[in-house]
Order: C-alpha cells, then sequence, then structure tokens
C-alpha cells in the first residue's frame, strides 16, 4: 500500500515551500507556477499570449532549473524555457536579440525574478536551431541535410525539445512529412550521426535511414517512417498481442547485430544517475529521502557487480521511440544513443514505461503486465540467447526509480501520491 508522503499540504503549498528551501537558485518558485509564470510572460510580450502550460521541468536543487512551456494548440504552437539564475549571476543584456520580442523568437533577462526566459528557437545550448527563425537561414539548413529534396515551400513542426539537449521536429511539405530533423548541441553531434548509421534493418525491424548532415547546425535528417506509435497504441484495447510481440521480436533483432565501435555503456556508469534522482527526490519530497536513498544504494551496489556487455543496445528504448507498422513490422526511433550494453536494459527500459503508465492510472495494471508478457515472448522467441528475468526485473527497476521524478517534472496535480506509487512498484520489482 502506497505510503502518503505528504499530510496536509496542497501541491502548490509543497512548491512555494521547495522553492524557499532552495536559495542558490533565484526565481524557482516563478517557473513551479505555471499561473504566474504565463502571466509574467503576457506582461512582457508585446503581443496577446495563447494559453500556455508546463511541459517538463529538469530540475537540480542549488545547481539547476530549467521550466519548458508551450502555447497554443496545433499547428500554432510556441515553445519557450526559462532557467532560473544561481544567484551572482548575472547575464549581459548585450548577449539578448531583445528584451520586449514578441513570442517566438527572443530572449528576456528577469533580473527582479532572477530568470532568463528563451523563445523559441533561442537556446544558448543548440545554436542551430536559430536557423529556424529566418526564411533564407532555414532553406540553407534544410539544403544541407536534404540534398536531393527541393526545399522551398517546407516547413519545420517541433516534435519533442529538451532546452539545451536536444530538439527533434518534422520536416513538411502541403502533402504531408518529408523528413524527421534533430538538432544536437555541437558536443555531441559526432557521437548522435555514427550511432545513428551503426545498425541495420533486420527481420522485423526497420531503422530510419540517414539524409544528410549540417555540421554548423548540429543537424541530422533522417527518412520519415509511418506507423503508430506505441505509447498510443498501448491505450487502445483492440491492440492485439501479435504486435506487442512484434515489439520484442524487433529489439531481439536489434541486440543480434555487430556493435559496428558503438560506445561502451557499462552498468556502473549508470550509477552516477541513480544517486542523482535520489537526491532530488530527497529534496522535493523530504519525508521520501530515507526510502530513495536505500532504493538508490541497492541499485547502485546491483550496477556496479554486474559485469558488461559488448552488444549494441537502443540506450534509450520508450514507448514514444516505437512504431507499429503492421504485418510483424516494428520501427525504432531515435538510435542517437545507441551504445554496447546490456540487452537486458533496453527491454527493462521499455517494461518500466509501461508500469509507469499503471502508476500513473492511465492504464490497467493487468493490461500492462499482458503487455509485458508478449513483449518478452516476442523477445525470447526470436533470441539465440537467454535473457534472465533478474536481470530484466532489475533494469525495469533502475528505470523506474529515475521515472519516479516525472510527476514532479510535469507539475501533475497529485505529484506526491503518483510519486509513492512508482516507489512502491521499484520496491517490488528489486530483487533481494
Amino acid at each position: 500500500m502506497s505510503e502518503r508522503l505528504v499530510r496536509g499540504l496542497e501541491p502548490l503549498a509543497l512548491e512555494q515551500e521547495l522553492a524557499l528551501r532552495d536559495p542558490a537558485l533565484q526565481g524557482v518558485g516563478i517557473l513551479l507556477d505555471p499561473d504566474l509564470f504565463c502571466g509574467l510572460l503576457r506582461l512582457h510580450a508585446r503581443e496577446e499570449q495563447r494559453a500556455g502550460r508546463l511541459v517538463d521541468v529538469r530540475y537540480q536543487p542549488g545547481t539547476e532549473c530549467v521550466a519548458t512551456y508551450v502555447f497554443g494548440d496545433g499547428a500554432e504552437t510556441a515553445w519557450v524555457h526559462a532557467r532560473a539564475l544561481p544567484r551572482g549571476e548575472r547575464p549581459s543584456a548585450s548577449s539578448a536579440p531583445g528584451g520586449t520580442e514578441p513570442l517566438g523568437f527572443g530572449r528576456w533577462i528577469w533580473d527582479d525574478y532572477g530568470l532568463v526566459v528563451h523563445g523559441f528557437p533561442d537556446d544558448e545550448g543548440l545554436p542551430g536551431l536559430a536557423a529556424l527563425a529566418d526564411d533564407d537561414a532555414r532553406v540553407g539548413l534544410l539544403t544541407s541535410v536534404l540534398p536531393d529534396a527541393p526545399v522551398r515551400g517546407l516547413g519545420v513542426r517541433t516534435i519533442s525539445y529538451d532546452p539545451r539537449c536536444r530538439w527533434v521536429g518534422c520536416v513538411e511539405s502541403a502533402s504531408g512529412p518529408v523528413a524527421a530533423l534533430h538538432i544536437h548541441p555541437s558536443s555531441a553531434f559526432d557521437s548522435a550521426r555514427w550511432n545513428a548509421q551503426s545498425l541495420a534493418a533486420g527481420e522485423g525491424l526497420i531503422l530510419p535511414r540517414p539524409l544528410g548532415r549540417s555540421r554548423e547546425h548540429g543537424a541530422l535528417a533522417h527518412e520519415w517512417l509511418p506507423g503508430r506509435s506505441l505509447e498510443h497504441a498501448i491505450l487502445d484495447r483492440g491492440l492485439h498481442e501479435i504486435e506487442l510481440e512484434g515489439v520484442g521480436a524487433a529489439i531481439a533483432s536489434l541486440h543480434a547485430q555487430e556493435p559496428i565501435n558503438l560506445p561502451h555503456c557499462p552498468p556502473a556508469a549508470g550509477a552516477s544517475s541513480v544517486r542523482a534522482v535520489a537526491g532530488t527526490l530527497a529534496f522535493v519530497l523530504p519525508r521520501c529521502g530515507p526510502r530513495a536513498r536505500k532504493l538508490a544504494d541497492g541499485l547502485v551496489r546491483r550496477l556496479v557487480e554486474l559485469p558488461t556487455e559488448s552488444v549494441p543496445i537502443h540506450g534509450n528504448l520508450k514507448p514514444g521511440k516505437v512504431l507499429l507498422q503492421g504485418g510483424g513490422r516494428v520501427v525504432l526511433l531515435d538510435l542517437d544513443r545507441a551504445c554496447q550494453g546490456p540487452r537486458a536494459r533496453d527491454v527493462g527500459t521499455l517494461l518500466a514505461h509501461l508500469d509507469e503508465a499503471a502508476a500513473a492510472g492511465r492504464l490497467e495494471a493487468e493490461r500492462v503486465a499482458g503487455a509485458q508478457d508478449a513483449i518478452r515472448r516476442g523477445y525470447d522467441r526470436a533470441a539465440n540467447w537467454p535473457l534472465r528475468d533478474r536481470d530484466v526485473w532489475f533494469y525495469t527497476a533502475q528505470a523506474l526509480f529515475e521515472l519516479s521524478l516525472r510527476p514532479f517534472r510535469c507539475l501533475m496535480p497529485d505529484w506526491p501520491e503518483r510519486t509513492a506509487a512508482i516507489l512502491d512498484r521499484t520496491e517490488q520489482l528489486l530483487p533481494t
């Protein structure tokens, strides 16, 4: 049974109290109050803003707090991210394109609030995005990454965005999608390019073909492939278990390939992430600190004991990166983080996202268990090597523990209770 971690406090009160406990970062309280942040943005921009919603908060107590907001719906969306300034940091006003730019491109330095606010595509970590703000620059970028396609008249829309880290978009014409476009920090461009082209399609497995690249922009273009995202398909009660078995078989097909000089990601490399999650959890929900640290200790002990495997793995396998095409064909997207690592990590990570959906109430536990079993069956039938249950459930527990911050990062109304439910499930999965 879930332990209620906080009694008698509403989520907003928790977030305000959290900001008071982190004096090293200014403006955290504003970033964690969507109504207040959106209201301030309306005051500072020169145009009437559309309704805004919080998408994600990336938070390391005392070190970093970056909140991402999106305004509008459908094709008419604008992205904004804001960073809380560490005390004593004062960005130069000359570094900003303009303090009162309309939403859509610009940078606001809110000294009074301790914030720097960026209107997409202004992004200090992803300078290549700036090309999307100018018609001629955008044509130049698309010409570089799509050398065989006419690029005049093509548009670009955001699919996913992790400010300062990674952006994924869709290049499209009036008749539909043309390509997927990824933009990376310059420091990550070479590894992303190499990883994405080091693996090949196999039986039942389809991988997007690389189309072109631009080192200047940190950009990679890939073939656009149709399909139904597993993230959405799993909500369909009509989804047949054969399709889920196909997902497992496709993962096994990826793991059967040669690693071709992919970087090594030994299990012990995950220890720092686990420790960081435990520290953040203990700060945002102090009453769960001992519990989070105990779980982290158990995970880290196991991570440093596990042997290194030289097997190609996806490295960041989520339901949103799996497309179902029917007929046993499965697409795996976004191989930028492919590496050599343990097979059970890919399988466990995917299963953890399904477990998180159950803990969040989006899926019934029975349906999740059935989907997990089907994926495992498909994998085992296609693989020529054993995949130990103990290892799969360990990596499921590790990924689920890291997902325990998701309710807070999205500021779900009942994020303390959802976090507790995820920790409950993590404890159930950890081998004793």
